[in-house]
Formats: structure tokens, sequence, C-alpha cells
């Protein structure tokens, strides 16, 4: 039987092709769960190989809760909140939320759906990033409206990460005018320090977004 060493070594390189071998072979390793529950699926996902996921999916893989949520399968997580109404508030291995990984991972329709559900837009995960679902999104594909989405639901635009980093400073960096546009509607500091003394305007200086640079001098950023 393959093992979850060969499994996490066919992800880690990328390979989907051994990867393929491995679940053809011995199709009950698509189920496989690590240490403490380590998700050899979410790995794939956290690596950016959504085609590697879906391998252990096609060959029977039956998503939990998280895994869902990451995936976008609406389906396997409203019946997975429909077992287990507490499920928002549970936290991977590696301290994440449903919550963090769909909104991480750009799935609108899950995020939705845990949100109706009761999941905290302002819960902090329990690992050294110490952040919440929206600066998670910020550092993923979810666009302007899906941000809206989250402040509407009550996430704080103004919330601190590891390091004092706020949503904000992620929008300059990432040079997101739009997003930056959401966050000061909602009222983010455009001079919030973090930890280190950098503001927003110093992120996008730094990353060289011009653009944003001028959107933050005429939104009430201080030189």
């Amino acid at each position: 039987m393959a093992g979850m060493v060969e499994v996490m070594e066919a992800v880690n390189g990328g390979d989907a092709d051994a990867l393929a071998a491995l679940l053809e072979r011995d199709p009950a390793a698509a189920g496989l769960v690590g240490d403490e529950g380590a998700s050899p699926l979410l790995n794939a996902l956290y690596r950016g190989r959504r085609d590697l996921a879906e391998l252990f999916v096609r060959h029977g893989r039956e998503l939990d809760g998280w895994e869902a949520a990451a995936m976008g399968d609406e389906d396997r997580l409203r019946a997975h909140l429909e077992a287990d109404s507490d499920l928002p508030g549970r936290r991977t291995h590696d301290g994440w939320t449903p919550l963090h990984l769909s909104a991480f991972f750009g799935q609108q329709g899950t995020m939705r759906l845990l949100l109706e559900r009761g999941a905290d837009p302002n819960a902090v995960s329990e690992n050294w990033m110490r952040n919440t679902p929206l600066h998670a999104a910020l550092n993923g594909p979810l666009a302007a409206h899906g941000i809206a989405a989250l402040i509407r639901a009550g996430a704080d635009p103004n919330a601190r990460q590891k390091g004092g980093f706020g949503p904000l400073h992620s929008a300059a960096n990432r040079g997101d005018v739009a997003i930056m546009g959401v966050l000061l509607a909602a009222e983010a500091d455009p001079n919030a320090a973090a930890d280190d003394g950098r503001t927003p305007l110093d992120f996008a200086r730094t990353a060289e977004r011009d653009e944003a640079v001028r959107y933050l001098l005429a939104h009430g950023a201080e030189e």
C-alpha cells in the first residue's frame, strides 16, 4: 500500500504523474491523512497545484469540511455543516478555520455559506501568523467584491496580524486600488503603522506601486 511519505513526496515535488500512478495502484491512498490531521490535498492547494488536489478527489477522497471549503465544494461543505454545526469554529491541525481557507483560496460560494452558518469573520488563526480571514483573503485571488462581502459580514478592516500589519498594508503591497478603495470606504486607517513603523504608504512605495501611492495620498495618507 502506498504510504503517506510517498504521497507527500509526489505532492511536494509537484509530480502529477507519480501521484496519479500511486493512486491508480492503490486508490485507498487517496484518503490518507497525516500526523495530527495533515491533509495532502490541502498541501497540494497550498502549493498552487489544484490539479493534484483534484487527483485525490477523482480517486475517491471524501473531502472533509476544511478541504470542501478550500476546494469550493458547496454541496460537500453543506453536508458537513448539517452534521456538525460547530464546524465553522473548528481548526485544521495548522490553525485555520474553514473560513480562512475559503477566503485564502478565493472560494466565494463556500465563504458565503460559512458566513451564513455563523462563521466568525474575525477569527484569529491559531498559528504564528495570527491573522483573520480578511488577511488570508488578501494573500489569495479574492477580488474586491469578495473582500467587500467579508467586510459586510463584520470583518474588521483594521485588524492586525503578526507584526502589526493590517489589511491595507497587504492591499497596498499588491497595488490593488480596487481593494484599497473597499477597505478605505470601510474606514481602514491609511496611516496605520505596523510594529516596525511602516505604513501602507511605505509598503506601496517599497513595492513600487505608483498608482497605489497616489491613491493613498489622495485618501488621507500622510507623508
